[in-house]
């Protein structure tokens, strides 16, 4: 069996954006899913149990966890964002350079733990297979516009922005030496970012990790990975996990030989993966040994996970004094 992949840390003050790669990708599958919508009828298309807590981004289920109380919002994330833009760019002003400007987000952009078990979503994936699905709320002409934004930015970042940008040292080899300064520290010490947020290894993140690690370790976890593996099997589709399934190289981004759109075979494969996943109760058996490993650990780590809130809830208070 492959190694199940970590965790998605949510971003730190980092960008959001999506890169001028996965926008070409993002124009493709509006198009496919804009025509698949206008086909298929109106009907209950997630996985996810109506008796877990849930909430719905960008159109879409997405799992709601204990540790998630201890952590930004997209909302929240954005305008942390936001403010350490305008820090650095007040910085990189002052030694004569530009740090070019964010091309704005439009629409909603879908949550990262909407996957979090694999896909979950029938009409999405009759469309795209496994490939990401577009912001919600935006036309094939603002995410082409988008797309050259990112470029032009991209092609803006010479090496002597990033450089004032990031403070690292060249020919550096590791994270100690090539430090973590420039006017991005410069940002991050301002708003008083919590150590170990930029690597995920801040309190809260490292017990997200540890409880993922220790759900996939579960005998109940496990024996859902099986049912879920006999389920495919019977539909001629061998793969061990959904992880598996997604990142089958036939389809992976990136991946030798793979076109920007979806061929039969994969949405062939992604629809029966959802359909496994409602008949086996496979999202419902994952998500509850998570809430149960992260309730372990909320009890156990409390004082710690509360300290690494309040710190993001004091950077937010001088995000909003930066930002007025």
């Amino acid at each position: 069996m492959a190694p199940r992949p970590r965790t998605r840390p949510r971003p730190r003050p980092q960008p959001r954006l999506l890169g001028a790669a996965a926008l070409l990708g993002a124009l493709t599958a509006l198009t496919a899913l804009t025509a698949c919508q206008a086909d298929r009828p109106a009907a209950e298309p997630s996985a996810f149990s109506s008796a877990l807590p849930t909430r719905t981004v960008a159109g879409a289920v997405v799992p709601v966890l204990p540790l998630d109380a201890y952590r930004l919002t997209a909302a929240q994330q954005d305008r942390l964002q936001q403010a350490a833009d305008r820090i650095a760019a007040d910085c990189m002003r002052a030694q004569g350079l530009t740090w070019p400007a964010r091309p704005a987000v439009q629409g909603v952009e879908h949550d990262s733990d909407e996957r979090r078990y694999g896909v979950s979503d029938a009409r999405t994936v009759a469309a795209i297979g496994y490939r990401v699905p577009p912001p919600v709320g935006v036309t094939a002409e603002q995410l082409a516009e988008r797309k050259r934004a990112v470029e032009a930015r991209n092609a803006a970042m010479t090496e002597a922005v990033v450089a004032a940008y990031t403070g690292e040292k060249p020919g550096a080899t590791t994270p100690q030496e090539a430090g973590r300064g420039g006017c991005r520290g410069e940002a991050e010490q301002r708003l008083g970012l919590p150590t170990g947020y930029a690597d995920g290894t801040d309190a809260v993140e490292t017990a997200v990790q540890e409880g993922w690690n220790r759900t996939a370790a579960d005998p109940r976890a496990k024996d859902a990975d099986t049912r879920w593996s006999a389920c495919m099997h019977r539909s001629g589709y061998d793969y061990a996990d959904p992880h598996q399934a997604a990142g089958d190289p036939a389809w992976r981004p990136g991946a030798p030989g793979v076109g920007p759109t979806p061929d039969a075979r994969e949405k062939a494969v992604a629809v029966r993966d959802v359909e496994c996943k409602r008949s086996t109760g496979y999202l419902t058996a994952w998500q509850t040994v998570e809430i149960e490993q992260q309730n372990a650990l909320i009890k156990d780590r409390e004082p710690q996970l509360r300290a690494v809130a309040d710190q993001w809830h004091q950077a937010l208070a001088r995000a909003g004094q930066q930002l007025g």
